[in-house]
Parts: structure tokens; C-alpha cells; sequence
């Protein structure tokens, strides 16, 4: 019962339906080509190695990864010559590509298959194949892939589409006019699964990859075999004829790019101005859609034809790709301004249930309606959980210590990266570290011999080096600070800048607002620590203010130092202004103004030139420690 599920699972019914869109990708340059066809060095082999967890499960060669990382020296030849070879002829790659299934439950109480994940077990010898592979597909993510996609594209992550969707959410939360917005979240059923192998091919083709890496893909996929792991057993072998390996390193580029497909026809659909996404304010970025892997989230307008449109787009991308959208799992969300007649006539037009609630996603809570202490219960009880599972008593002080900074302070970073959590609940995690480290149970309270502040010290100023939760949340809310500064072209970046009116300086202008999410709020608590390190490296002088903004080597704001009143107009003056043709600082503007011990340094600074690269910011240690 088992081989047959998956055997009919990984079968192609047939009924392929092509759909191409001209210039879909954007044109490999000659040199990412070259890169993509060149024979696989034995470098690339034993960085792919390198990068393997030694003690990962075996597939069905039984060989760990760890053998091959200590044994190198007697294998790594041969090795190197068997995969130089496929890659020479992709044929020989059916040799070992022969795969284990091992299921993982999704949920605590499993009453069917489809509540399983299946988990593929490769041979170490094929995922360092795959793997060299995969790295080579990852250094031309970035330009293949759109920025509404963010996972496996380097300097993408996850943070950022949770940040965009939960803007997106309280701008509904708070929607008021005629016309209204709706959310969908999308649960594609078995993606991985269900992919279209022609889709692929087809895909990696029209992307311009050469078509010896092509034919080599091909038949990565193409030539596996597969046995479920049942009960410490292997069932009967069959031979998929759709779908890609969850646990192949090469599965989630694939997956990816073949995603970017479906966005194409929704792009095409926006600039041709059927598919209406939101905006939430005039500058700001249209958003229609957000995706990691198959979590994928569509914005558009709430009417009867944008349902129609989404469907259309839906239904066009399955019937190519093979992959299905499952009715019952997915969800609409619609802002408050929509009617309930309105609301009930596009879910029973695209068929999906709608909610006032989406739930989770990428694992964090999204907040429909104001922040408190029980949006996050669930923090709390991950933790709670985690401390029942251990046994205090049992352990000693030194070991209840490691736990505490290495486990419990770990649980809510996932969440602290997006989310600016109450203060109550901060003060609840860090009774609960408190508690435990301690030893403390319900029945019985031990003493705590040392304070909470000083435990939380550093080491070398005589603390334990425990990190406050309030601290550790703010130096996440931090990062995002500057990141705002640093990384402009950022989609969320974009979103945040514009819905806030930040100003187009790169340094942006955080103000707090009456209405404004939860993140936001968080990045107006931290702005204070960022501002105060906040500097520049001058290069071309045209971006750096020379009156209000950090750029001497003494990090002194020039508007503090003067001595006499600067005219209005100066202040929003570069510093590439202040250099004469000759390419000199222009003092005589200055010495009225400044002190001669700023003016001497000013000297000693290289002045701007075009010849020079823009300027660059940097930061500087804050004056207040917030995290140790």
C-alpha cells in the first residue's frame, strides 16, 4: 500500500501543456555560461564535501559523508575521476543514483499518508555531484531570480518577505475607501513532488543554461530509483516519472526556478494591467505576490476580476508544471473595508475558504489586529516545553548555564528578527532562564545567590555572559536599522522607506507614527542606538553631508564643532561642494566658520574626486551597549 502511494505520487498522469513568454529570463552573460559548462574541477568536489554534515543518514550505499571527509586521501582519486566522468557522459549518473524514502510526520497525530513528508536519502557520492552542481546555480540566482523571491538567492532572507507580508497585513487591517484588498495564501499540495520533469528541462532551456549542464540535470532526475524506508525496511523499487528529491542539494534551485516561471505570468499581467496589486502608499513598491519555496502569498485587489485573473494565472502555471493548489488548505484574507457579500463571491469563485486570520508565516505568527503578550503565546510555550523536557534536577549548574545560553535564548530568535515582543513577554522569558538555571520547580524555589543584571554581564567583567531577551530583541530590531541604511534596493527596504516617508537619503528619517506595525515600532525603539554610529567612508563626496552627517576620522558632526551661525543653505551642501576644480578643499569657505583644530583634520582627510568610487557607509560602536 505504501510503494503504491508514492509509485502513483511520483507518476506522470500525462496532459502536459507548454506555455512559453518571450524574454522571460533575463540573458546569461558569456562568462556565467562558461562557468555553467566547465568540466568539474576536484576543487569544487572537496568544497562540496567540506560543506556536508559528517553524520547525516547514509542512502543505500550505506557510506556516511564522514567517511569520505577522513578517508580522502585513499578515495578522493577515484572519486574525482567517477564524476569528472558523468560529467562528461550524464549517462553514467544512473549508477548511483538510487534513493531511500524516509517519512517524517507532519503533524503529532498521523492518520494518513499525505500527513507524511517523504525525505530522500541519496548516496554521498551523488549529492557531491549535485551539490558542485548547486553551487554553480547559486552564483546566477541572483540575477534569474525576481526579488519577490528569497529563499536559496544569496543575501536573501527570510526576515524579509515576513516583514513585507506583515506590512502588507496591518496596511488591510487599516484599509478605509471604495476599493479593497485581499491576501491569498497559497498551499500547493506535494510541490516537490508533483514537478513537471518536461517543465524543468524546458525551464532550465529557456534560462540559456549550456546543454551539457542541461542533459546533466536530465538525467539526475530522470535515472533515480526509489524504496520507501518502512518500519526499518525496504519496500519494493519503482521508478518516478515526475517529481524532484526533497534532500537532493540540487532540488531547491530547481524548484525555485521553475517558481519564477508562475511570477513571470503574473508580472506580465501587472504590466499589462489586468492583475491590479497593492500599493500601499504612492512611492512605494507594488506588491503582487511573495514567495520561499511554496510558501507563496498573492496580493491583489478584492473584486470578481482580479479573482478571475489569479485563477487564469493559477491554473495556466499547473497545467504546465503539474503542480496543484489545494482548495482546502488555502486561505483569502481580505482588508476591512471589504463587504461580506463581496468577500463570499470571489472565495466561491476561486474556490478557497476565507479567513480573518492567516495564521503563520515561515513560521511566525502574523498579526492581524494590535500586538500584546498572548499574539506570542506561543514563544512562551516552546520554551515552557523545552525546560518540562529536560530534567534540572539532574543536571549540574555548569550544564543548566550552557543550556540556557545555547537553547533557551535561541527558541524566540526566529521570531525576535521580525517582531518587537511585548515587554511583559520578555520579562517572562527571562524569569523562565531565570527559574531554570537556578533549578527551580513548581513545588520548591531555590535561592538565586546571584542577581539577574550581574549574570548577565559579560564574562570578563564578571557576569555569566546570559543575554536578556529585551537586549537580544532589540539588537535584532537593530540590524534592521541598518539594513534601512546599508541595503536601499532591498524590497523590503523599499516597502518600509515609502509607507513610512523616510526621506530619499540613505540615511533615512525614522519618525514614529500613530498608526504603524509592530516592526516598525520596533525599528523607531532601536533607531537611537544605530544613529549614534552611524558614519562615512567619502569617496566621491556626493552622497555625504558635510555639515550634519559623521565623516572626519574623529566622527565629530561638523554642525556641532563651529564657532559661528552656518547659513541655512549650507546644510544640505555635499562634501564633494567643498573641493575646488584643482581638487582642494575650498578652506576659504570654511575658516570663518570652523575651529583650526577641525580644519586641520579636515586637511589630513584626501579630498572627494569623480575618479573615486561612491561613498560608502559604515558604522562605528555606539556609545550605548545594548547587546553584548
Amino acid at each position: 500500500m505504501v510503494t503504491e502511494f508514492y509509485k502513483q505520487l511520483f507518476e506522470d498522469p500525462g496532459g502536459y501543456e507548454p506555455y512559453c513568454l518571450s524574454n522571460s529570463f533575463p540573458e546569461l552573460s558569456p562568462k556565467d555560461r562558461s562557468m555553467l559548462s566547465t568540466p568539474i574541477t576536484q576543487l569544487e568536489i572537496v568544497e562540496a564535501l567540506k560543506r556536508m554534515g559528517g553524520l547525516k543518514a547514509p542512502g543505500p550505499d550505506g557510506f556516511q559523508a564522514l567517511f569520505f571527509q577522513t578517508q580522502w586521501s585513499t578515495v578522493g582519486t577515484t572519486m574525482c575521476k567517477l564524476l569528472q566522468d558523468i560529467f562528461k557522459n550524464p549517462r553514467k549518473v544512473a549508477e548511483m543514483n538510487k534513493t531511500f524514502i524516509t517519512l517524517i510526520p507532519k503533524v503529532e497525530n498521523v492518520s494518513s499518508l499525505k500527513q507524511m513528508r517523504p525525505i530522500s536519502l541519496c548516496n554521498v557520492s551523488y549529492k557531491l555531484l549535485t551539490k558542485a552542481i548547486a553551487f554553480r546555480l547559486r552564483n546566477i540566482m541572483v540575477d534569474l531570480v525576481g526579488p519577490n523571491q528569497c529563499n536559496f538567492v544569496p543575501n536573501r532572507h527570510t526576515s524579509d518577505n515576513i516583514i513585507i507580508t506583515q506590512e502588507v497585513i496591518h496596511s488591510m487591517s487599516y484599509k478605509t475607501g471604495k476599493k479593497g484588498w485581499m491576501a491569498i495564501k497559497i498551499d500547493l499540495e506535494k510541490a516537490y513532488d508533483r514537478l513537471n520533469w518536461t517543465f524543468i528541462k524546458e525551464t532550465l532551456t529557456m534560462i540559456g543554461i549550456p546543454l551539457n549542464l542541461v542533459e546533466l540535470i536530465w538525467h539526475c532526475i530522470s535515472s533515480s530509483s526509489m524504496q520507501v524506508l518502512w518500519n526499518g525496511e525496504t519496500l519494493p523499487e519503482f521508478k518516478p516519472t515526475r517529481g524532484i528529491r526533497q534532500g537532493d542539494p540540487l532540488s531547491p534551485y530547481i524548484f525555485v526556478l521553475c517558481m519564477e516561471r508562475l511570477f513571470h505570468l503574473i508580472e506580465v499581467a501587472v504590466c499589462q494591467e489586468l492583475w491590479k496589486p497593492i500599493k500601499q502608499s504612492k512611492k512605494g513598491p507594488a506588491i503582487s505576490h511573495l514567495a520561499f519555496a511554496d510558501n507563496l502569498i498573492l496580493f491583489a485587489e478584492a473584486s470578481l476580476d482580479q479573482a478571475e485573473i489569479i485563477k487564469s494565472c493559477l491554473d495556466s502555471f499547473c497545467l504546465s508544471s503539474g503542480m496543484k493548489v489545494s482548495e482546502e488548505n488555502t486561505r483569502v484574507f481580505f482588508s476591512k473595508n471589504v463587504g461580506w457579500n463581496v468577500k463570499s463571491e470571489i472565495s466561491s469563485s476561486l474556490g478557497f475558504q476565507r479567513t480573518d486570520n492567516l495564521g503563520k508565516y515561515l513560521g511566525v505568527q502574523l498579526h492581524h489586529t494590535r500586538v500584546s503578550r498572548n499574539s506570542f503565546q506561543s514563544v512562551m510555550n516552546s520554551i515552557n516545553r523545552r525546560i518540562s523536557s529536560w530534567k534540572a534536577k539532574t543536571l549540574s549548574f555548569a550544564g543548566r548555564l550552557t543550556l540556557t545560553k545555547s537553547v533557551l535564548a535561541a527558541l524566540p530568535s526566529y521570531t525576535m528578527q521580525t517582531v518587537f515582543l511585548p515587554r511583559q513577554l520578555c520579562d517572562e522569558i527571562d524569569k523562565a532562564s531565570r527559574s531554570f538555571l537556578w533549578g527551580d520547580s513548581r513545588a520548591h524555589r531555590r535561592v538565586h545567590a546571584i542577581a539577574w543584571e550581574t549574570i548577565c554581564k559579560p564574562k570578563t567583567v564578571g557576569g555569566l555572559g546570559i543575554r536578556e531577551a529585551r537586549k537580544i530583541n532589540t539588537s535584532f530590531m537593530m540590524k534592521n536599522c541598518w539594513a534601512l541604511c546599508s541595503q536601499p534596493n532591498k524590497l523590503w527596504v523599499r516597502v518600509l522607506k515609502a509607507k513610512y516617508d523616510c526621506g530619499e537619503d540613505r540615511v533615512p528619517m525614522i519618525n514614529k507614527k500613530t498608526i504603524a506595525s509592530n516592526v516598525w515600532r520596533g525599528i523607531c525603539d532601536a533607531w537611537k542606538f544605530v544613529q549614534t554610529g552611524i558614519a562615512w567612508n567619502v569617496g566621491d563626496g556626493k552622497t555625504t553631508k558635510f555639515w550634519n552627517e559623521r565623516w572626519l576620522p574623529s566622527r565629530v558632526i561638523l554642525l556641532e564643532a563651529v564657532i559661528t551661525l552656518v547659513p541655512r543653505h549650507f546644510l544640505d551642501q555635499v562634501v564633494a561642494e567643498y573641493v575646488d576644480e584643482g581638487g582642494n578643499w575650498k578652506l576659504n569657505m570654511l575658516q570663518h566658520l570652523l575651529p583650526d583644530s577641525i580644519l586641520q583634520e579636515i586637511l589630513a582627510v584626501a579630498p572627494p574626486s569623480e575618479k573615486n568610487d561612491v561613498d560608502v557607509l559604515c558604522g562605528e560602536e555606539p556609545k550605548t551597549v545594548v547587546f553584548q
